[in-house]
């Protein structure tokens, strides 16, 4: 998962945004940033992909 990469090359305090068209993205991306301690600022779902925008805490 792209977002894993972004999430190590981002110092703490930054938001990494994430566009996909994977329906199992919906369920993947929360269960994901929970189990790893960061934060699930905004999700927005959309027709063609859905955006959701993670905060890196540690």
């Amino acid at each position: 998962m792209e977002l894993i990469g972004a999430i190590q090359q981002e110092d703490a305090g930054a938001e990494i945004e994430v566009l996909s068209s994977d329906q199992g993205s919906r369920q993947d991306i929360p269960l994901w940033v929970k189990k790893a301690g960061h934060e699930l600022v905004k999700v927005e779902e959309g027709s063609e992909f859905d955006r959701y925008l993670v905060r890196k805490t540690h």
